[in-house]
């Protein structure tokens, strides 16, 4: 080989432990990244579903404001309740 070849082969080699670090460092950032941004990603996805149906819901809902809150008490045209009780002897 060359002196060239046989310099570069030796700098390899001398670091080759920390080139062997940094690649398995470089494969765990890229599987953890390969990881986390498709699963944001679908939970933003999840989030924009569950916002647009809240909203669908709440816009179907009908508009109560009209109603008085006397307008909302049921009279009590039966007598169901009973006015008046037998007193105890």
């Amino acid at each position: 080989m060359s002196q060239k070849k046989m310099e570069a082969y030796k700098e390899a080699k001398k670091n080759r432990k920390e080139t062997i670090a940094k690649e398995k460092r470089q494969k765990k950032a890229q599987k953890i990244l390969w990881t986390v941004i498709p699963s944001v990603l679908a939970l933003a996805a999840l989030v924009a579903i569950a916002i647009t149906v809240v909203n669908i819901v709440k816009a179907n809902q009908p508009d109560y404001s009209a109603f008085t809150e006397s307008a909302l008490i049921i009279d009590d045209d039966s007598n169901m309740k009973g006015t008046t009780t037998a007193a105890a002897e």
